[in-house]
């Protein structure tokens, strides 16, 4: 049986440029960075939740064949969308507007919540929720 979902992993070009992104932009904690032989494990999260943990990972030929590895590269910016809760989506949105952060849908009344869509440094999208 299923009792936890504790992390997702988020395939970047750079990790780096992603923890930034995801620290600076959407306010995440870096939570590890260590190294994996000759890889690195880098896990963000939301400040106060212990999990789920986003896992940052660059995929690289010395962990994946070459066509695992492909494969992984292509899935940059594909991830589906996530939704994260906000407690104010039109306060939130533009504090994340006003860090640069790229909004795809404005928010709007979507009956069972405010919802709004921005899209990371990637083109994958999330969406933000604050429920009624």
């Amino acid at each position: 049986m299923i009792v936890q979902l504790r992390y997702v992993t988020l395939i970047v070009r750079d990790q780096d440029e992603a923890l930034e992104w995801y620290t600076e932009k959407l306010g995440l904690e870096k939570r590890m960075d260590r190294p994996m032989g000759s890889d690195r494990w880098l896990t963000v999260g939301i400040k106060g939740q212990p999990y789920p943990e986003i896992i940052l990972q660059k995929p690289s030929p010395e962990q994946y064949s070459a066509e695992v590895l492909g494969r992984k590269q292509r899935q940059i910016g594909e991830n589906p969308t996530w939704v994260l809760i906000v407690d104010d989506c039109y306060k939130t949105v533009e504090t994340l507007r006003g860090k640069g952060v790229k909004i795809l849908e404005e928010p709007q009344d979507a009956g069972w919540a405010f919802s709004a869509l921005i899209e990371d440094l990637y083109g994958n999208t999330f969406a933000l929720s604050q429920p009624k």
